[in-house]
């Protein structure tokens, strides 16, 4: 029966008639194939027990204009990988595991996403995706993001960090878009490590201290800076309100010459905050 039906259609469409229906089937299928992934995903806001996270995206075809956009998301305490298969994610479930949060098909008016009930000190590690099921059944690729809370505030002194070993130390916190990472190619004497903070047009790269107790001017920062790309290189200190360590207020700006470790000290004669900063 169905054959037939085919052979009397054939034969009133005619051949360019099933070509063009055919290639309009191939198109709609290639547009619809995958939602578009989240970009630029960034921690907006973080403290010892919160964080926000933010991202763009572009809605998935065929979804109205003004309607909310969906995601999938899982945080967890255990490293999440890009290739986590959606059985995989339709089993997960918040408290097991190291799962802290589940997220399936979950519409958000913009595109943040706040995350409590945090553990102090503690690395977290996120995966999001656009979720476009209720329009044709598919969903965009997994984008990562990881990030540590904040520890509990520490009294003055804090001792000489050297940065020895091979993982970032407990309590400093990288940010930005180029997080800072380890590397020896570039250090002051003959062991340990620099800090490596890189910075691109408006992709800035930020390193946070433990927070500290107390009023911020009873502190100094003293670090060692060199610059290893072409040219004078820009940077900046400042002290951040450990409650939100985007609130971020410069103490110094200034450059460094290329090919030289120079001596940076760094008190905050103001007074900024009276208490839980962060250099």
């Amino acid at each position: 029966m169905e054959k037939r039906i085919f052979s009397t259609l054939f034969a009133r469409r005619g051949l360019m008639g099933w070509l063009f229906m055919l290639s309009l089937f191939l198109s709609s299928f290639i547009a619809y194939g995958q939602a578009p992934a989240p970009t630029g995903l960034s921690v907006a806001s973080l403290t010892q027990t919160t964080a926000v996270v933010s991202w763009e995206c572009e809605p998935s075809p065929g979804r109205e204009d003004g309607d909310f956009l969906r995601y999938d998301y899982v945080v967890s305490t255990n490293q999440l990988s890009t290739t986590l298969a959606n059985s995989a994610f339709l089993a997960m479930t918040e408290g097991s595991n190291g799962v802290l949060l589940v997220g399936r098909a979950v519409e958000l008016e913009t595109s943040q996403l706040l995350i409590d009930e945090l553990s102090t000190g503690t690395m977290y590690y996120m995966l999001i995706r656009q979720n476009a099921e209720d329009i044709y059944g598919g969903t965009s690729s997994w984008v990562a993001l990881s990030f540590n809370t904040l520890c509990e505030g520490v009294a003055l002194p804090i001792a000489l960090q050297t940065f020895d070993d091979a993982s970032m130390p407990a309590c400093w916190v990288g940010a930005g878009e180029n997080i800072p990472v380890l590397q020896s190619a570039y250090r002051f004497g003959d062991s340990g490590n620099a800090l490596k903070l890189e910075s691109t047009a408006e992709n800035y790269s930020f390193l946070y201290s433990p927070v500290i107790l107390g009023n911020s001017s009873a502190s100094e920062l003293v670090f060692k800076i060199y610059a290893s790309g072409p040219g004078h290189q820009r940077f900046s200190v400042g002290i951040a309100d450990a409650n939100d360590i985007m609130t971020y207020v410069p103490v110094i700006q200034d450059s460094v010459a290329p090919g030289e470790w120079r001596d940076v000290s760094v008190v905050d004669a103001m007074d900024i905050f009276s208490d839980n900063y962060m250099w």
